[in-house]
């Protein structure tokens, strides 16, 4: 068993991770059943590039927006277009909450494909070491799609989505308030829902890559994820290789930074 220690309110607090212990099990026995169940496999590569703003409105409170472009086949073809924004609270030292709102739109081909209008919650706690963070997210999506068939908008459908993600940054490098930091992490999404038949197992994704801050102000990270999903199609598998850049603007006008 592992275990997360934090202090809080001068008294050592002891976490035991049961409940990730449980989804890494999972998540090992479904890639199990991928490895040795898989008849159908899509190869694609897609190519991700993101702004990121973090808005601290108090020690407390920050609002969070980030927008995206998403491609396909080394740049040359649309695949998404994202856009997000919510509301983070900072709940004792180490824990946050979250709810946000975020709106997909998909191509296919160079043709609309499907809308798709998104609701979450999460709760994220953060153990953070002299040179290492270690996070752990778990997110609630209420996903609502609408296809486009024949020129036609079909009815709505809607998906419920449960993500859990570890991840870990540690610093080799830091320099007043620039630094070089090192990411490695997995997350595992699986969906529950009416429409859902075959891929209760969506996605896994294996995350690795660099996060460099400038300054107070901006950061960058560029980061390669390989992902693999479960179409809701019996025993037919996607493998994506995604280039993931993205951008992290951080604004603070609460009444602590400007005194």
């Amino acid at each position: 068993m592992l275990y997360f220690m934090f202090k809080l309110h001068n008294r050592t607090v002891l976490i035991g991770s049961m409940n990730t212990l449980k989804y890494v099990m999972l998540n090992l026995f479904l890639m199990g059943i991928a490895a040795r169940a898989q008849s159908i496999i899509h190869r694609s590569d897609q190519q991700w590039t993101q702004y990121q703003s973090q808005l601290t409105l108090s020690s407390r409170i920050s609002f969070n927006t980030d927008v995206s472009i998403r491609c396909r086949s080394k740049w040359s073809e649309l695949s998404a277009l994202t856009f997000r924004t919510g509301l983070v609270w900072q709940v004792p030292k180490s824990w946050q909450l979250g709810v946000a709102a975020a709106s997909f739109i998909t191509f296919q081909n160079h043709t609309l494909q499907r809308a798709e209008w998104r609701l979450h919650q999460e709760a994220q706690h953060t153990y953070s070491g002299s040179k290492l963070r270690f996070r752990n997210r778990l997110r609630i999506e209420q996903r609502t799609f609408q296809f486009i068939q024949q020129n036609k908008w079909q009815d709505p459908v809607l998906v419920f989505r449960f993500r859990y993600r570890i991840l870990l940054e540690w610093c080799f490098w830091k320099k007043n308030l620039s630094s070089l930091s090192g990411l490695a992490g997995n997350e595992l999404f699986v969906n529950a829902g009416r429409s859902v038949r075959y891929n209760q197992f969506d996605n896994n994704r294996f995350i690795t890559g660099l996060l460099i801050d400038w300054n107070k102000g901006w950061s960058s990270s560029c980061t390669y994820v390989y992902q693999l999903g479960h179409r809701n199609a019996p025993e037919e598998w996607d493998y994506t290789d995604i280039l993931w850049l993205s951008v992290i603007h951080r604004i603070n006008i609460s009444s602590k930074n400007k005194g």
